[in-house]
């Protein structure tokens, strides 16, 4: 086979992947019956948990796992499959599911430098499935090999939180004791490994939030890494108002969010001040934007769960200054319709074809297999839908 050829097959190959990793993952998303114990969803989630526990006497401490989608072995389709037969399909679906998921993790393959390299191990980057496997494996990691009844140092664990590979626990024993426990914890599984950060050396910084251990209670602030830019839409870009405030918008809602002290709540409208500024804002938009998001009552927040929004219609129009928002006044006016604005000049409509096309003639049909799976997947869905409507 030429070169082209076999380039031109594995580069069909990977997007039909691609598509099937992303229908099994919405399927197995809302339908397995998976929630695992220690993991959070957000910030909001952890801070909910944790803000009434009064750490006497306990440190704070952060697990990381290292590589962890690279150390994410193949026992994990054994750990889904038993998942899928516990659940409420029929084994002919999970059969089918679990062989699916097989067929796309043997997809492992990327190009760099148009060269094609395996990846002989762990899941691959940017695969839809890889998230959700790599947190069933730590699921079960942590169920069978850590939270077990021989586990000695389980007692002084006060509490023990993940995010995907990110772990922060409360710690009641001793700096022996830990580094005995890390030890303990580095050796559970051949392809797991951790690093340890402790609040000895400074505030525990947990995804954007900042932990600190303050008179026997856990005091939150924002963390932002040092690599973090202060870049958002600048002002005289043309992008919708809305747009242009979003970031803004963002960072309120989470800085009125959390359970901030007077003194990090001030801090962080400072640097949020800050950054409209860097960006062509007036500061003051900041006040505007925290004025109105605490005096609007949240029962009148737009939702789309009541009736008034149900038989709304929406459009979507292309944003070019002004003259767009006189184009959606009248047509909101006169047509009923609600209009949103969509810009017309994002890096993605600039970069996303930076690979040269293959003309459909040379594409190869190797990947017959991929194309028969995901075509059976694709027409049970549908056959499954039509029987449930009737």
């Amino acid at each position: 086979m030429s070169k082209h050829k076999n380039k031109t097959r594995r580069t069909n190959e990977k997007r039909l992947a691609y598509r099937l990793s992303r229908e099994l993952n919405s399927f197995l998303s809302a339908n397995l019956n998976f929630s695992p114990e220690y993991s959070v969803k957000n910030n909001l989630d952890l801070v909910d948990r944790v803000r009434n526990i009064v750490p006497v006497g306990s440190i704070l401490v952060s697990f990381d796992v290292t590589n962890l989608f690279f150390s994410v072995p193949q026992q994990t389709l054994l750990i889904l499959k038993d998942l899928l037969f516990r659940s409420d399909f029929s084994n002919e679906v999970c059969e089918s599911v679990y062989q699916l998921v097989s067929l796309v993790m043997r997809q492992n393959f990327f190009e760099f430098d148009g060269q094609f390299y395996e990846q002989p191990y762990g899941l691959s980057m940017g695969d839809c499935l890889s998230p959700l496997l790599a947190e069933i494996f730590m699921a079960f990691f942590e169920r069978t090999l850590v939270f077990t009844d021989d586990n000695s140092f389980r007692r002084y664990i006060t509490f023990w939180y993940r995010y995907v590979d990110d772990i922060i626990v409360c710690w009641s024993g001793n700096a022996q004791l830990l580094d005995d426990f890390f030890l303990w914890l580095n050796n559970r599984h051949i392809n797991i490994n951790f690093t340890l950060a402790s609040e000895q050396y400074g505030p525990i910084n947990f995804l954007d939030l900042k932990l600190k251990r303050v008179a026997n209670r856990i005091e939150f602030s924002v963390f932002r890494k040092e690599t973090t830019t202060s870049h958002t839409i600048h002002a005289d870009s043309c992008h919708f108002t809305g747009h242009k405030l979003s970031a803004f918008r963002t960072y309120i809602d989470r800085a009125l969010s959390l359970p901030l002290s007077r003194e990090c709540f001030l801090e962080e409208i400072a640097v949020i001040k800050s950054i409209a500024s860097e960006n062509g804002f007036d500061p003051h938009i900041v006040d505007q934007l925290i004025r109105k998001k605490t005096t609007t009552p949240r029962d009148n927040l737009p939702t789309n769960l009541t009736t008034q929004q149900t038989d709304v219609k929406y459009a979507s129009l292309p944003f070019f200054g002004p003259i767009s928002n006189k184009v959606a006044i009248v047509l909101t006016r006169h047509a009923d319709l609600k209009i949103a604005f969509k810009p017309t000049n994002t890096l993605s409509q600039i970069l996303i074809r930076n690979k040269t096309p293959i003309p459909k003639l040379e594409k190869s049909g190797d990947e017959l297999s991929l194309r028969v799976h995901w075509a059976k997947w694709k027409s049970n869905r549908y056959k499954r839908s039509r029987t449930s409507t009737k």
